[in-house]
Parts: C-alpha cells; structure tokens; sequence
C-alpha cells in the first residue's frame, strides 16, 4: 500500500508539474513534450529490444518484449517525425487520461464507502469536475494556445485532486486496519 501511494503521489506531482509547464510554454510545450516522449519511446524500444536478446531464451519464452520494443521505436519515431500530428491528438489524449483520473476519483469513493467512511460529497464533486473537464477536452473547440493552456490548467486540478485524495485514502485506509 505503502509503494501505491507513494507511486500515486509522484504521477499527482507530475501532473501539477506538466500543468504549470503547458500553461507557462503553451507554444513550445507540445511540440517540446512530443519530441521528449518520442526519444524515450525510441531509446526505451531499443533498451527493451537489447534486453530481450541478452536474456536466456527460456526466460523470455512466450513474452512479447522484441515485438513491444519494435512498437516502442514505431510510436516513438512516429512522435518524433510527425510532430503536428501529435500535437492535434494531445488534446484528446490527455482528455482521456483525466477522464479516466475522475474515474479513479470515482473508484476510491466507493472504496471509502465500503470503508464506512462518511461524507464523500467531496470525492464525488472531485471526480465529475475531472469527467466533464477531460470530455471538453476530447470535444474541445478552441485554438491551439488557449487549448494548451486549459489542458495545463486540467492536469494541475487532476494532479492537485489525485494528491488530496491519496493522502485522505492512505489515512482512511489506516483507520480501516487499526
């Protein structure tokens, strides 16, 4: 549990960090954030490719990391050498990305409820401003700037929502087992 909520909160502060970085660099933040992510793909393809053919065959018998890898290096030469293409599906993709946030939202509502604990008004709250801002996002119809601005202002509510939450869960959770 412990890992998981430590994990939850650095995805939370990367988030908030994004955010801060799309708001105050809306021009260069895609275009910058799309040759990043296509340099990793492409150096963690090569990685996991080199990986699995130093590993004994039959440890690696049956597992996908050659194909993965290959993918890796497609997606990431994709983001490197289409960079406008990428930068009109970012809209969507982070919308889905802080759709399914206010689904986890959602999730850890119940999870607290079957927790007995009381008042989760504010989860719920929390979740559905995530669902209704990540959907004008997929549908969004503004200029690319403004778009980039908004999806920063997203990604810092989803960040800052995702760290309150942890950090309640983690203390309900302890409650729950004592």
């Amino acid at each position: 549990m412990k890992k998981m909520k430590w994990n939850s909160i650095l995805i939370a502060v990367l988030y908030v960090a994004l955010g801060i970085f799309l708001i105050v660099f809306p021009k260069t933040a895609a275009e910058t954030l799309c040759r990043l992510v296509g340099g990793i793909l492409v150096v963690g393809g090569v990685v996991t490719i080199v990986s699995y053919l130093m590993r004994n065959v039959s440890a690696s018998f049956y597992r996908n990391d050659f194909v993965l890898g290959l993918i890796e290096i497609i997606l990431g030469l994709i983001a490197l050498l289409k960079t406008d293409m990428i930068v009109q599906l970012t809209p969507i993709v982070f919308g889905i990305i802080i759709v399914i946030s206010g689904f986890i939202k959602m999730q850890a509502e119940i999870d607290l409820k079957r927790l007995g604990a009381k008042n989760q008004i504010p989860i719920i709250i929390m979740a559905l401003i995530s669902i209704v801002f990540g959907c004008i996002l997929i549908w969004a119809p503004f200029s690319a700037s403004v778009l980039l601005i908004f999806i920063g202002i997203g990604l810092i509510y989803s960040g800052a929502t995702d760290l309150i939450l942890t950090i309640w869960l983690s203390t309900k959770y302890k409650q729950y087992i004592k």
